[in-house]
C-alpha cells in the first residue's frame, strides 16, 4: 500500500444517521448492534496494480480498524472505503495516516 487519506463522504453529511465527532469520524446513529458504530471514509492507493480485499483487511487490522464498506477504485490504483472501528482505535489509525 503506498498511503491512506481520510476523504470526505457525502453520506456522512446526513445528521439523522451520523454525528461528526472529529474531523474526518462519524459516529453511525443507527448502528445499535453493532460492536463499535465509528466510521471514516479513506482512499488507500496501491503500488500494484490489485491487491486482494484480505490483504487490506490485514493491513488495517494492525491499526485495530475494519472495513466496514468497500465503496468503488479508479483507475489509479486507489480503492475507497469505511472503516469502521472504536473511537479511539480511529483516532489512532488517523493521526498514523496524516504524519
Amino acid at each position: 500500500m503506498k498511503n491512506f487519506n481520510i476523504i470526505p463522504f457525502k453520506k456522512f453529511q446526513n445528521s439523522s444517521n451520523y454525528q461528526l465527532i472529529e474531523d474526518g469520524i462519524y459516529n453511525d446513529l443507527n448502528d445499535v448492534e453493532g460492536f463499535s458504530t465509528y466510521r471514516t471514509a479513506v482512499a488507500i492507493t496501491f503500488e500494484k496494480e490489485k491487491l486482494p480485499k484480505q490483504a487490506v483487511e490485514k493491513q488495517l487490522e494492525s491499526y485495530f480498524v475494519y472495513i466496514e464498506e468497500a465503496l468503488n477504485f479508479d483507475e489509479n490504483k486507489t480503492y475507497f472505503y469505511v472503516i469502521g472501528g472504536e473511537l479511539e482505535d480511529l483516532q489512532n489509525f488517523k493521526s498514523i495516516i496524516q504524519k
